[in-house]
């Protein structure tokens, strides 16, 4: 299966690779992809205190923000307790991706990877094929504003300006809404709408990056919450 619509690049020139098939309900098989076309697994939402609250972005959450831009979204996100900088959140992306560097930055066991048969088409008809899918906690927020999502993340060993990328099975799993204008994603809480901030700087060194080396190396870097730097 592939998808071939440019619209489904991640991050455009930003990352040279895009994503199909992949998680969200469709699976991993023809038969839940199938399922998944036809919209036998769509369900209606009931009414949730958490999801009725209103998300709304104003020009005071511009302050620190260099207008006029066109930038990404890119923050440091917090993944399986860790700090990782050089996130995307791009809503044209198919999946939720990690670098196979990433993974091997957080200690996680390669015996908690699941095998995965779908590919990935990066630029040039190039076919990369993920070292499987892991499951990782993903905090979203500040305490009290703040959620956890656990999310299925693909696993890629292949030259990206990011170290992950969140895309809609994560976003929407969060109900999270995307304001590249305001470099914010808010998302409801039990306790009010959090946010996360972009960082503005990152967004821009990743986008040049990309179109100032021909083959795009990984920029690691991760840090555990408490500051310390992991050496790799």
């Amino acid at each position: 299966m592939e998808i071939r619509n440019m619209k489904e690049l991640v991050g455009s020139i930003r990352c040279g690779l895009h994503h199909i098939g992949e998680m969200r309900p469709r699976g991993d098989s023809n038969l839940a992809r199938k399922s998944y076309a036809r919209g036998d697994r769509s369900t209606s939402v009931g009414k949730n205190e958490r999801f009725s609250q209103n998300i709304t972005f104003n020009d005071e959450e511009l302050e620190g923000v260099t207008c006029l831009h066109d930038d990404a979204l890119v923050i440091v996100a917090d993944i399986a307790d860790f700090d990782v900088k050089r996130v995307l959140v791009d809503n044209s992306s198919a999946a939720d991706v990690m670098s196979w560097e990433v993974f091997l930055g957080l200690m996680i066991s390669p015996s908690k990877i699941k095998p995965i048969t779908t590919s990935l088409l990066g630029f040039g008809g190039a076919t990369v094929i993920p070292e499987g899918t892991i499951k990782l906690p993903v905090t979203l927020g500040t305490y009290p504003a703040s959620v956890v999502i656990m999310t299925s993340f693909l696993l890629v060993k292949a030259p990206m300006a990011y170290n992950a990328i969140y895309g809609p099975p994560l976003l929407n799993a969060a109900r999270a809404v995307v304001s590249t204008y305001h470099q914010v994603m808010k998302f409801p809480t039990s306790r009010g709408v959090g946010c996360v901030r972009g960082e503005q700087q990152a967004s821009r060194r990743c986008y040049v990056d990309n179109i100032s080396i021909k083959n795009t190396v990984m920029m690691l870097d991760l840090e555990q919450p408490n500051g310390r730097t992991l050496k790799m």
